[in-house]
């Protein structure tokens, strides 16, 4: 099953400084992101479940280089967490998910690229 996310999630950088700001607004970031990437990817899934461990490649496509690699693969927490709320996994602990990551540069369409298969 192959799901798309259209530009870029906030990075670590990104929920750091909103956790500076006050105790709360690292929590509504992720919140937020969680709630839309839940829309994007529902209407994709169409009610399909996996019950049993999976396999998910996640490929960032970055509008540039200036995020760090490490930093844009913590979108992966909001990701994963997303595809929990929508069933498509029943967990996202190592019982249920393996995951490997990779990072591109498409200036023209940044965008996220997540392949979920049976492990």
């Amino acid at each position: 099953m192959r799901l798309l996310i259209p530009g870029r999630l906030p990075c670590m950088n990104d929920l750091i400084n909103a956790n500076r700001l006050n105790k709360y607004a690292g929590a509504g970031v992720k919140k937020k992101t969680q709630r839309q990437i839940v829309l994007i990817l529902r209407p994709q899934v169409q009610g399909r479940k996996f019950t049993e461990k999976v396999n998910i490649s996640i490929e960032y496509y970055e509008k540039d280089m200036r995020r760090d690699e490490d930093n844009v693969m913590s979108a992966a927490k909001f990701i994963l967490d997303a595809m929990q709320d929508i069933k498509l996994i029943p967990n996202d602990s190592r019982k249920y998910v393996h995951l490997t990551q990779e990072v591109f540069t498409d200036r023209e369409n940044p965008r996220i690229e997540i392949e979920v298969s049976k492990a």
